[in-house]
């Protein structure tokens, strides 16, 4: 599960609230980087996916909220809660990963800096209890600390230029992502 946000009222000229410039709202912006970071972290690829979206709160031709649920090549199963308009504020832009060993919770850190916290919980739980009482494990906590984002891609790209490997793995799922998003829009009209 992710949920990504950011407050994005009506801003004249604004090219990401223009679909001639954009090619769409919330899901072009924001969706697409929760969509890359499931692929990334599970290892494969998104291989369908359903969604609802429209215009909620603001006047703009562009989708201001979104939910989207997927598959992964595997059957692993997804969902991506977008929107450009809940408060910044009322928000932590969470990312949420339940298995049969354990979960990962990391609020406050889908975003444009290097913060937020992780929380990592395993479970010793291998046999079916009827009553379902839940044992709160202890979670390990991390914590994100305040670093340029931007300046780490720079220098992971340069350093790849200088090594003269040629890696298109990344615009190959970047590819595959933007022709789900082209699936997604083409339902709505």
């Amino acid at each position: 599960r992710m949920q990504l946000s950011c407050f994005y009222p009506p801003i004249e000229g604004a090219w990401r609230q223009t679909k001639a410039l954009s090619g769409g709202g919330c899901i072009m912006d924001l969706a697409v980087h929760c969509m890359e970071l499931f692929s990334h972290i599970i290892g494969e690829d998104i291989s369908d996916c359903k969604a609802y979206f429209s215009t909620n709160t603001f006047d703009y031709e562009v989708e201001d909220s979104a939910v989207i649920s997927f598959t992964s090549e595997n059957g692993i199963l997804g969902h991506i809660d977008v929107n450009f308009n809940i408060p910044d504020d009322c928000s932590s832009s969470k990312l949420e990963i339940y298995g049969t060993k354990g979960s990962i919770y990391a609020e406050g850190t889908l975003g444009q800096e290097e913060v937020g916290k992780l929380r990592c919980i395993c479970s010793s739980q291998h046999n079916y209890e009827a009553q379902q009482i839940r044992m709160i494990s202890k979670p390990q906590n991390f914590y994100g600390r305040r670093s340029d984002i931007y300046a780490k891609q720079f220098k992971e790209f340069n350093k790849l230029l200088r090594s003269f490997k040629r890696d298109y793995s990344n615009a190959q799922r970047a590819l595959s992502i933007q022709l789900l998003c082209d699936k997604i829009y083409e339902t709505k009209q």
